[in-house]
């Protein structure tokens, strides 16, 4: 380092050293101007700007060389070789070029450190083609030590500053790469000339056609100016390029039905439309080419635009600022001062820019808002057709099921099964029509608990075989499962579509029989469950086959149809199943039978957890052991419901347990008798005059909190079957939500699953 140092001091004029390290420098830092331009320009704008950073650089580079060499002071004559001198300038424009090329397009770190690499030894390459050119009275002596050393210098110096200089946006980043460059070629140049000693040899003559210095001197001079001509020439054509284009890029976007503008990696403006003046109500003051954003949103606020930042101005500004950075892309939604909703979206670009596009959706919105309104007019249609076509049907449904169980003649009960069979199946049809409603609109919940499919199955296919045999065909259940498998899931919802796909089974099918299927495939922590409904009857076509999932739709839908049913059943069983997380497909031949098939794959029910689904028998008496100073007693039970056959079909279903009810008409009445009672069930109707169910349940579950009394198990019976409404029952205080019409053997299994849960909350409570 120091023999360098002292051959920089005393074997050159400084003076022309200052010049070489300045020219070096200024030209570095054009090429990177220049070099990032060819990096973020399209194809042949690139190409124009790549070609002219290689020039500019490598003239830089091949004039610094011979700048520092006319500084060379070695004591004796000295001359170069024109050709020579020319190829160094070829050596240095190409091998820039390629490292040029090569480092706009490296992407890792590694690359850009190999091509960075490249480029010094560009510069090195430059250096001792160029010193071929040098000629003196004198022998040569060469120290490859400093040799090595100024190729190592050279590469390494350039490498190191392509890994840590990655942007070339800024002049601050130019000057930092020019800085480096101008390091890199210096190395080279003077390491190389100190490892060169010359010894005066009268022997040596420079010889006929040698360029002289002054030559030298001129040909560095026109060539920088050369080098400079092309750049500007370059800029020109860029510019006009630039300003067609640009031109042309405001015609677009003026004629954009959205408002947009773009803020450079500063965050300066730099091009927007008229629509995005009028949409964000600024003005020439607040949006002005080159003003910074942070200028712009400072004076919109001052201005009064967003009436949000009034009185925290400061504050919002930074918290708009922070968003505005701290994205790659966002998307908000604000209303302006004119009242419009504008949906705004931003995204970062390669080079650090920022383009904003807002929608105006202010008629979207308006349009989504009727939608939502008509969801609503829709659901609470629904909701309260549910409830007064559910009310009616409870008579029919309870005290016919009560008749049913009554001593009858032949004739009797046929009439009796045929009014239950035709209330059922309008049942059904209700309950499609709202959980079709509910699936479309996403309002569904799903329960997860533990249950045994294998039960399921068996339970829904058992509710078919009377059916079936009263039409002469085989109802067949095989299970290909271990016993005792459980899982966690929505059984009710899985037997909702076994019993849509057996309905249409044996609905469908005259001769031959229904098979189900299920088979279920364990791993540790999960349960595959595959389901299928296998039938000889009728069939249909491959074109129907899709049809039939849709809404309303059924395989024969002509006016003399033989069959029945809304056409929802399958189309409510694929949502069912994909929200699931399965699929459900269906295959069939004309004349030849169908099969429908589902898999889901559910969770493993954690150990100490029992499957779901336990019954109790109709007619055995009912008992509670309320008081653990009591004895046994018939279960005390406290109904509310303001109509009068629903609170009748109670009566009946529970006198023939024993049971002691005591029946009030409304909520309010419900909480007095608690309140100076003692009761071990409450059932509850929701919709109710004076004091609702939801209403009296909170209160009930109050009175015992503050009266410190036991939790009363306590069921919503009611026609309100909608998501939201077993969602509310539940939040009020109920253990179970049963939906109207009921029969006595449904009632008495929620009756026993609310008892269930009051048992194990007991026991959670005893143990904590």
């Amino acid at each position: 380092m120091f023999k360098v140092v002292g051959c920089i001091a005393t074997a050159h004029d400084l003076r022309l050293v200052v010049l070489a390290g300045l020219i070096c420098f200024g030209v570095s830092v054009l090429a990177c101007s220049l070099l990032d331009k060819a990096v973020r320009g399209e194809r042949e704008a690139g190409l124009l700007w790549l070609g002219a950073s290689a020039i500019a650089a490598g003239s830089g580079f091949w004039a610094t060389h011979f700048i520092a060499m006319l500084s060379f002071r070695p004591g004796m004559p000295a001359a170069y070789d024109p050709v020579t001198v020319l190829a160094g300038w070829i050596v240095a424009v190409v091998g820039t070029g390629l490292a040029f090329f090569m480092l706009s397009r490296s992407k890792t770190w590694r690359g850009r450190f190999a091509t960075g690499c490249g480029l010094g030894l560009a510069g090195v390459a430059m250096h001792y083609v160029a010193m071929g050119a040098y000629r003196t009275t004198g022998v040569f002596h060469i120290d490859y030590g400093y040799v090595t050393a100024s190729v190592v210098a050279a590469s390494l110096i350039a490498g190191l500053g392509s890994v840590f200089v990655r942007r070339l946006h800024t002049w601050g980043d130019r000057m930092l790469s020019g800085g480096v460059l101008t390091l890199s070629i210096c190395s080279v140049h003077f390491v190389g000339v100190t490892a060169l000693t010359i010894t005066p040899d009268p022997r040596v003559t420079l010889g006929a056609g040698l360029m002289p210095p002054l030559y030298l001197a001129i040909s560095v001079a026109a060539t920088l100016l050369l080098a400079i001509s092309m750049t500007v020439l370059a800029i020109m054509i860029n510019a006009r390029t630039s300003a067609g284009a640009l031109s042309r890029l405001r015609e677009l976007i003026e004629a954009m039905p959205a408002s947009l503008a773009y803020h450079d990696a500063a965050d300066a403006a730099v091009i927007w439309n008229r629509r995005y003046e009028e949409g964000t109500g600024l003005n020439g003051v607040q949006l002005a080419e080159g003003l910074p954003y942070r200028t712009s949103l400072e004076a919109s606020v001052a201005a009064g635009l967003y009436p949000e930042a009034l009185g925290r101005e400061a504050e919002w500004i930074e918290e708009h600022m922070a968003e505005r950075a701290g994205g790659f892309e966002n998307r908000t939604m604000e209303q302006n001062r004119a009242g419009k909703w504008l949906r705004i979206q931003e995204k970062r670009t390669v080079d650090g820019g920022l383009i904003s596009v807002a929608t105006d959706v202010t008629d979207l919105k308006a349009a989504l808002a009727r939608a939502e309104a008509a969801d609503r007019v829709k659901t609470e249609f629904l909701s309260n057709l549910s409830h007064e076509l559910r009310t009616p049907l409870n008579g029919v449904v309870g005290l016919g099921d009560v008749l049913a169980r009554t001593e009858l003649n032949d004739q009797q009960r046929l009439m009796v099964d045929a009014m239950l069979a035709s209330a059922q199946n309008l049942t059904e049809q209700i309950s499609s029509i709202l959980d079709f409603s509910e699936m479309q609109s996403g309002e569904v919940t799903l329960v997860h608990e533990a249950f045994d499919p294998a039960k399921v199955v068996r339970e829904a296919a058992l509710a078919f075989t009377p059916g079936a045999h009263a039409k002469g065909i085989a109802l067949e259940v095989d299970i290909r499962s271990r016993p005792n498998l459980r899982a966690m899931g929505d059984a009710a919802r899985m037997r909702q579509v076994l019993t849509n796909l057996l309905s249409n089974a044996v609905k469908f099918t005259e001769t031959g029989g229904v098979l189900v299927l299920f088979e279920a495939e364990e791993t540790d922590q999960t349960r595959r469950l595959r389901f299928e409904v296998v039938d000889t009857g009728v069939g249909f076509d491959a074109a129907r086959a899709d049809r039939l999932f849709d809404g309303f739709e059924q395989a024969d839908g002509s006016m003399t149809r033989k069959f029945g049913g809304a056409g929802l059943g399958l189309a409510l069983s694929r949502r069912i199943v994909e929200r699931l997380g399965g699929e459900l497909t269906a295959s069939s031949h004309p004349g030849r039978g169908s099969t429908f098939a589902f898999n889901v794959t559910l969770s493993q029910a954690p150990d100490g957890i029992d499957a779901t689904g336990e019954t109790s028998e109709w007619a055995e008496p009912l008992y509670a052991t309320a008081d653990a100073d009591e004895a046994d007693h018939p279960l005390r039970v406290l109904l509310a419901d303001d109509h009068p056959t629903n609170r009748q079909v109670v009566e009946l279903i529970l006198g023939a347990t024993e049971s002691a009810l005591t029946s009030v008409e409304n909520g309010a009445e419900a909480l007095q008798a608690f309140q100076h009672g003692r009761y071990d069930l409450v059932l509850m109707d929701l919709q109710m005059p004076v004091m609702d169910g939801l209403t009296a349940m909170r209160a009930i579950r109050e009175f015992e909190s503050a009266s410190h009394l036991p939790r009363t198990p306590m069921i919503a019976l009611t026609a309100n079957v909608l998501a939201e409404h077993v969602a509310a029952s539940l939040a009020a205080g109920a253990d179970r939500h049963v939906g109207k019409p009921i029969t006595a053997a449904r009632l008495l299994e929620e009756i026993g699953r609310a008892f269930d849960l009051q048992t194990a909350a007991n026991d959670v409570s005893n143990a904590a």
